[in-house]
């Protein structure tokens, strides 16, 4: 898998990274682009880590058709 990080802090002050997971960026630039998909068959997968709480959610696989 390819992965894409996105870093932020929530409203709460807490430390929340996004991961994206994919096999195929289907032409787009990774580095510049965030890489979203419809359905995502067997090749995607995507979560919230939340750092200060040492805990995740929304651990998503595949995406909606």
């Amino acid at each position: 898998y390819k992965r894409q990080y996105v870093c932020a802090i929530n409203h709460k002050g807490e430390k929340i990274i996004w991961v994206n997971c994919f096999c195929n960026s289907n032409g787009k630039n990774p580095k510049k682009q965030i890489i979203s998909v419809n359905d995502g068959g067997n090749c995607f997968f995507g979560l919230y880590i939340n750092l200060t709480n040492e805990t995740y959610y929304d651990f998503i696989i595949n995406g909606d058709a």
